[in-house]
């Protein structure tokens, strides 16, 4: 692609309302640009090469074995009855997009598909055979949140890419070997394709449903999630969901404690401790619990926050032998995989039919990635930018390349090394051909940029490779394109 040509806007200012890096970065290097209402981005011709790519990594990791997920596409709007019927709708209808047809029927912008892929297979199969399955589509399409305060660009907006998957079974352990499977294709993409460091934490299932539940984040400053994890051993939760061992201090003696009324119950809860609204959400109290001259013991009953300098739960859920400590990490959530169980089947009438014709409620399990947060957070993870600009993995990078010549540089060699990078890496070669630029401006907008090599053509033909990577570091040198070319292909 030649620099003249490309939509390509870069500035030296950005949105100055938000504070996220990733957001000012990719707004300056003109890869998103704030659309007509907060929280909606527009995503120009460089940042759409970014989604592009992304989504094609994860569509070659989920088609191929052992998950082989077939790919569909449900519609953005839907009926809102689908979500009466499976009784969610009374407890998302604040965060959701509702309207109305001119007939009045009311329809809802989904934030997310359950109820419509589940409707799909009911419909399509009436029972399905056993042999069938298990049946798992996926899909990458626009979302849409009514978020109170969007911010932080992609990391919370209003419209938003997310992967949603979706897998239909017979029984529980077949869902279980389907939800390994596709929590080591998600590490898979994080860890060989994006070179990212994705933390796999226990999660609360929320509103979704299901018993079952793991995030993937992305550890950094910027994240809104609280991540707990042991320093000896392998336990990871978001702190909605962590457990712990003995507390530092005995918070929870006589007379250190508050009492709090929560649904109608009375809580004594440690001063200096929270109600962890996760877990009494799924609070069943005895009798004697819910006596009205008594209140319930907040830490006896595992009500409570963990937080940093807790003892690990240790046990069977981690390493440490119940030796460690838990430790505090904010993370930026980038994946949620659940299993709903027949959260979704039994309501909405999706049924496997055994051999002796009887039917049974599916056992569903569901998938996501934040495709459009994916690129925020690995820009907001460590080593994603640095004072020049983005630092993108090469795998998503909106080029491979930039090229430009030096003051005086060899018009010739530059042409010459334009259509071998063209041929080595098709379509993916940005040419900065502008007569009107500096040679400062161009290497400043090529590093802004965060592609991975940046070739300069100098006034006797060489050839010089800056690596984004190490701006520090000197070039190296080519007399031929071809040498540059085996440089690269390493």
């Amino acid at each position: 692609m030649l620099r003249s040509r490309a939509l390509l806007h870069m500035s030296k200012d950005s949105a100055a309302s938000d504070t996220a890096q990733s957001h000012r970065l990719l707004v300056r290097a003109g890869l998103f640009r704030p659309a007509t209402a907060s929280g909606l981005l527009t995503a120009l011709p460089a940042g759409l090469r970014v989604l592009d790519k992304l989504q094609r990594i994860i569509a070659e990791e989920l088609e191929s074995e052992p998950l082989c997920a077939q790919r569909l596409s449900l519609p953005l709007a839907m009926s809102r009855d689908l979500w009466v019927q499976s009784g969610r709708w009374s407890d998302v209808q604040s965060e959701v997009f509702s309207i109305k047809d001119r007939h009045g029927a009311n329809l809802l912008l989904c934030p997310t598909h359950e109820e419509a892929v589940t409707d799909l297979v009911s419909s399509v199969y009436g029972a399905i055979p056993p042999r069938l399955l298990p049946l798992v589509v996926y899909q990458m399409a626009p979302k849409f949140r009514d978020e109170r305060r969007p911010r932080g660009g992609l990391l919370r907006g209003r419209e938003f890419i997310m992967k949603d998957m979706y897998s239909f079974h017979a029984t529980l352990d077949d869902a279980m070997r389907t939800y390994a499977k596709t929590c080591d294709a998600y590490e898979r993409i994080f860890r060989d394709r994006l070179r990212v460091d994705a933390l796999k934490v226990a999660a609360d299932s929320g509103k979704m449903g299901g018993q079952h539940s793991h995030e993937f984040h992305i550890a950094s400053d910027a994240g809104e999630d609280v991540i707990l994890s042991c320093d000896q051993g392998t336990y990871r939760a978001n702190v909605e969901k962590a457990s712990f061992g003995s507390v530092r201090d005995g918070s929870s003696a006589d007379g250190n404690t508050v009492i709090v009324s929560v649904n109608g119950m009375r809580f004594a809860v440690p001063k200096d401790r929270k109600i962890a609204q996760a877990k009494l959400a799924t609070f069943k109290p005895r009798e004697d619990d819910a006596a009205m001259d008594a209140a319930v013991d907040a830490m006896k009953h595992g009500l409570v926050e963990a937080r940093d300098g807790d003892a690990c739960v240790g046990g069977n859920q981690c390493t440490c032998a119940g030796h460690g400590v838990l430790r505090e990490t904010k993370g930026i959530e980038i994946a949620h995989t659940f299993l709903l169980g027949t959260r979704y089947s039994q309501p909405l009438n999706a049924n496997v039919v055994g051999p002796d014709g009887a039917r049974a409620p599916l056992v569903m399990g569901c998938y996501g990635i934040g495709v459009s947060r994916l690129v925020a957070a690995v820009i907001e993870a460590r080593g994603g930018h640095d004072s020049h600009g983005l630092l993108f993995p090469r795998a998503i990078a909106p080029f491979s390349v930039c090229m430009f010549s030096a003051p005086q540089g060899s018009a010739s060699a530059a042409s010459e090394c334009f259509a071998a990078l063209k041929q080595r890496f098709t379509g993916d070669v940005l040419f900065d051909d502008r007569e009107q630029q500096s040679f400062g401006v161009k290497m400043a907008e090529a590093r802004l940029l965060g592609v991975p090599w940046i070739v300069v053509v100098t006034k006797s033909g060489a050839l010089e490779l800056h690596e984004r990577a190490r701006s520090a570091d000197k070039p190296r040198v080519f007399a031929t394109s071809a040498e540059l070319l085996s440089a690269l292909a390493v």
